[in-house]
């Protein structure tokens, strides 16, 4: 879009029109030709300097970088480069059309641009409140009159994006504070010999017969053992569910964003222990298919993957989902699902379809348990009527998930209720666990 100026009188000048304008105005009924040649001369100093006054910002550029990368509810900046071609020493006062979400510290930063340099550099202080894509198009800059009596505003084309990611730094600390206190989440003994051939041998007193190479020996002539090594690159999925149950809250944030930050740290840990870690977002239908991958460019192809995921009101289509997962993937993978399974209709939807689905693949069933769900005679005594009913009704919805993970169980899939402020804790244990006993 192309540039503007917008002339604007500064408090000085107001006060040099009241110190001298007012006091020639009322000199014109005593003394009119030398009142009006105050006011003439006053005017003449006023245009004269609004005129010098709109070279001030002549010549300046403003560049943003392309994505500025930020963390929910986490402090940050937005650099802004200043191009003064003039070499100029120059104050400023610089800002951008942000939007609310980012929640501006002040709405303004006062710069200054030293002499003998063409590019200077500018923080912008915000605070993100939301995860989103977020384009920036313009930056604001405002300078003053060599008398400072104006000020010179000029809109200046600057093409940026500030994309603001799930808060992993407080998830991790979070994580760190709780393992401290539990002595884990660690990576645990492996039980067993492991499935994967990783060479043959000499045989050694205590070898099992099965553990024999017997054509390997027939060629050397001599017994030869098989070693095994347990697999470091199996795939991991993370499936997170963005239909209407997500937008609930719980503890303090809603399950979405608790399902985000879980698998994406969950997806750096298996990377960490030599797996591969793939995505999948879904409500209705897939939003995002991410085939199992390691390294930082597939984690950051994951991260950017969900800075936009939002809840979607409407019932998870499970159909369509384990439809795409049977055909995409022949290999066999473990299945992290974060989904809720409250909802009768969707749970019976849920298990319909997960029972042939477990059969090629290892599927884990994680919920968050809603505020207030447990059995009966939990907790504190009822305080009124009220609340007596209302422990009913959570008794009974804690029943039928307790009837839904049952069900579950019995064709082999692992159900299990994870309080939310432990959720990345009991994730990453869950996944250590099942790499212990090679289920995978």
């Amino acid at each position: 879009m192309a540039r503007f100026s917008q002339l604007v009188p500064r408090s000085r000048l107001l006060l040099v029109f009241a110190l001298v304008g007012l006091p020639a105005a009322a000199l014109l009924s005593v003394n009119a030709p030398a009142g009006g040649a105050i006011l003439a001369g006053l005017a003449a100093v006023f245009a004269l300097d609004a005129i010098l006054g709109a070279n001030v910002l002549r010549g300046l550029r403003a560049e943003l970088e392309p994505v500025t990368r930020l963390a929910l509810e986490r402090a940050g900046e937005v650099p802004i480069r200043f191009e003064n071609p003039r070499q100029q020493a120059l104050n400023i006062r610089a800002g951008l059309a942000l939007p609310r979400e980012l929640e501006l510290e002040s709405v303004e930063v006062r710069a200054a641009l030293p002499a003998g340099s063409v590019w200077s550099r500018v923080a912008m202080p915000v605070l993100p409140t939301r995860r989103g894509d977020f384009p920036l198009d313009a930056c604001f800059v405002e300078g003053s009159s060599p008398l400072g009596l104006w000020s010179h505003r000029r809109r200046l084309p600057a093409v940026g994006r500030i994309r603001v990611y799930p808060n992993l730094m407080a998830e991790r600390t979070a994580l760190a504070a709780l393992s401290r206190q539990t002595a884990g989440p660690r990576q645990p003994r492996q039980i067993g010999k492991g499935r994967e051939f990783e060479k043959l041998r000499e045989y050694l007193p205590g070898d099992g017969f099965d553990e024999i190479d017997w054509k390997a020996t027939a060629r050397r002539g001599k017994p030869v053992t098989r070693v095994f090594r347990v697999e470091r690159t199996q795939e991991i999925y993370v499936l997170i569910d963005a239909a209407r149950l997500s937008g609930r809250l719980a503890g303090g944030q809603t399950m979405l964003e608790r399902y985000l930050t879980a698998g994406l740290i969950l997806g750096d840990t298996a990377q960490r222990d030599g797996d591969r870690f793939g995505l999948v977002t879904y409500s209705d239908q897939i939003h995002r298919f991410l085939r199992a991958s390691s390294g930082a460019p597939h984690f950051g192809l994951c991260r950017d993957s969900l800075v936009s995921l939002t809840t979607q009101l409407v019932n998870p289509d499970f159909e369509e989902l384990f439809t795409q997962i049977r055909t995409r993937l022949r290999r066999r993978a473990m299945l992290v699902f974060l989904t809720s399974l409250d909802d009768p209709m969707i749970a019976e939807s849920f298990a319909r379809q997960a029972r042939l689905l477990a059969r090629q693949h290892l599927v884990c069933v994680n919920l968050i348990r809603p505020a207030g769900m447990q059995p009966l005679f939990t907790g504190a005594p009822p305080a009124d009527t009220d609340e007596v009913y209302d422990r009913l009704s959570a008794h009974l919805s804690w029943q039928k998930l307790q009837e839904c993970g049952r069900g579950l169980r019995q064709e082999g899939i692992h159900f299990s209720l994870l309080d939310p402020q432990r959720l990345t804790y009991e994730l990453i244990e869950q996944y250590h666990a099942l790499k212990q006993r090679q289920l995978l």
